[in-house]
């Protein structure tokens, strides 16, 4: 499994992203980070009550910037997530945001009702 091979390899910093369901925005998040993230880095995503499946409109906007995220799957927030992370940032707002055990955690859940208008007038939306 890739996943538990970045997390456990001892020369790379982790970003963990973390909202509810780990289907729409901490799924986007985690693929931008690891397209532009620099070397020695690595996102990985989780969600304290994990959708079924990604939702389909993050993999259609993901697609249109050229991050094929098809293939992921969303993932409970585990202990071992949590505590391999270097840095945890909560993308969710609300009573269900989960309290994060990582060395550091940061809350980026101001506004961030996404929603997006691509080429053609397709329109994604998550929350």
């Amino acid at each position: 499994m890739v996943y538990a091979r970045v997390m456990s390899s001892g020369n790379v910093r982790r970003v963990l992203f973390v909202c509810v369901e780990n289907s729409f925005r901490s799924q986007i998040a985690e693929a931008y980070f690891n397209r532009y993230a620099p070397e020695g880095w690595v996102a990985v995503s989780a969600g304290v009550k994990p959708s079924k499946t990604v939702h389909p409109n993050a993999v259609k906007l993901m697609l249109e910037e050229g991050i094929d995220i098809s293939g992921k799957r969303p993932r409970i927030l585990d202990k071992e997530i949590q505590e391999q992370a270097d840095l945890a940032i909560i993308v969710c707002s609300g009573s269900q945001c989960p309290v994060i055990y990582a060395k550091k955690v940061l809350e980026w859940n101001e506004s961030l009702r996404m929603e997006y208008t691509g080429p053609g007038g397709s329109a994604a939306r998550g929350g």
